[in-house]
């Protein structure tokens, strides 16, 4: 087993960048977002893990 990160990209703009964003934070399903920023709270942080030999990734929740 090794570390990963784990990250979602954006969409690409007008000269072929886009923003990459790693995934570390986890919230409850239910989570609406927050009304000024948006966003959600947080509860805690993932932790990733890849198998070597099969590819299968595993996630760790790791409370706050």
């Amino acid at each position: 087993m090794r570390t990963v990160k784990l990250f979602g990209r954006g969409w690409e703009n007008a000269i072929g960048l886009a923003v990459d964003t790693e995934l570390v934070f986890y919230t409850g399903a239910g989570a609406e977002r927050s009304g000024l920023s948006g966003m959600f709270k947080a509860e805690g942080w993932v932790e990733s893990w890849l198998c070597s030999a099969c590819g299968r990734i595993l996630l760790y929740g790791i409370k706050n």
